[in-house]
């Protein structure tokens, strides 16, 4: 071989061993961030389990539960406001609903009775036309002119 031919292959040899070198060099420091990925891919797989146990807790699962106590809870609350409602309507004295429905069915129901009593004592017997009941025509003042 000739010294050209010589000097080539050492300096080949040379890049050769410097590339291993660097080679070596990248694979440590690729086994090494492969460790910490690993390490964190762990921590976090622990993470998420325990998020999960406390996700998939029986309580939380138990729809029909939750609903169920939602309902519960939206039930007493209308209970209170209605509660409320009707300490307020006492304190202003004014008559609640109900009450003005009860007095609005007595107050047909004599009404029917006493449009029968006086259907049966005949037309001079009827009373006087209540208070805010339409004249009849021809009544009244006399127009000014």
């Amino acid at each position: 071989m000739a010294a050209s031919d010589k000097k080539a292959m050492e300096t080949l040899k040379a890049s050769l061993e410097q590339a291993q070198v660097r080679l070596a060099s990248f694979e440590d420091e690729a086994q090494r961030v492969f460790a910490e990925l690993m390490e964190k891919g762990r921590a976090t797989r622990k993470e998420v389990a325990g998020l999960l146990a406390k996700v998939s807790a029986p309580e939380l699962l138990d729809v029909k539960g939750l609903s169920g106590r939602a309902r519960d809870v939206g039930d007493d609350m209308t209970r209170r406001i209605e509660e409320v409602r009707l300490r307020m309507i006492a304190l202003a004295g004014v008559a609640s609903r109900e009450q003005v429905d009860g007095l609005t069915k007595e107050l047909a129901k004599l009404s029917r009775k006493l449009d029968r009593l006086a259907a049966a004592k005949g037309p001079a017997a009827r009373p006087p036309a209540a208070k805010g009941a339409p004249a009849k025509r021809g009544g009244g003042r006399p127009k000014a002119g």
